[in-house]
């Protein structure tokens, strides 16, 4: 099964890492209806634009609690 719920990943990771594209490739060992949510600082308008091209929904730092719990609920699929 699915280890988790919602998969969420900062955009960038350590040692250079993309968070995105490891979440993808999360999503893809494990189900690919996964929901994820990606969570940025990034600035960068080409970096910005790529996450836009995924359809991967996106917060940005800093993100209040309320909007963060409010994402993940609306992503969260029924049970």
């Amino acid at each position: 099964g699915t280890p988790f719920e919602v998969l969420i990943c900062d955009y960038r990771l350590a040692g250079g890492a993309d968070g995105l594209d490891v979440a993808l490739r999360l999503r893809q060992r494990f189900d690919p209806l996964l929901p994820l949510l990606l969570v940025t600082g990034e600035t960068a308008p080409e970096r910005l634009q790529r996450v836009r091209d995924s359809g991967v929904p996106v917060l940005f730092k800093p993100t209040p609690a309320e909007e963060l719990l409010a994402t993940l609920i609306s992503l969260k699929r029924p049970s």
